[in-house]
């Protein structure tokens, strides 16, 4: 797992935050967030590797199921994070979801160069 500075974890929490404040505003329900105690873990979703990974948020609205995947400038371009990628996509792809993920403004670039190196192009990405 990629290991953030503090100041990095306290930006990844923050977008977090963020995004669920936004999912719920949205009208999506049933949502799952791994880093607010408030809410219920995400499901696990095995990846490519045989590896256990959780995303950071799962919401459903209309019927579809939304994966969501947090990432910093500090984590975007790590051996985890694509590792990660791969278990929540190919989880996307089987259970008719919707995979994206959200980073800062700036890593938005770097992202779009993972996921093209992936061969995600159904992949959407956030940023804030």
């Amino acid at each position: 797992m990629g290991k953030r500075t503090a100041e990095s974890q306290s930006k990844h929490d923050y977008m977090i935050t963020s995004l669920v404040r936004y999912l719920v505003e949205q009208g999506y329900s049933d949502i799952k967030c791994s880093h607010l105690g408030h809410f219920d873990d995400p499901d696990e979703m095995i990846g490519r590797n045989g590896n256990k990974y959780v995303s950071d948020v799962i919401a459903w609205k209309e019927g579809k199921q939304y994966v969501f995947e947090v990432e910093t400038n500090e984590t975007i371009d790590l051996p985890y994070t694509k590792e990660q990628f791969e278990a929540f996509y190919d989880f996307a792809q089987g259970h008719q979801a919707e995979f994206s993920i959200l980073v800062p403004k700036k890593c938005e670039s770097a992202a779009k160069h993972v996921l093209d190196d992936l061969n995600m192009p159904e992949v959407k990405v956030w940023t804030i």
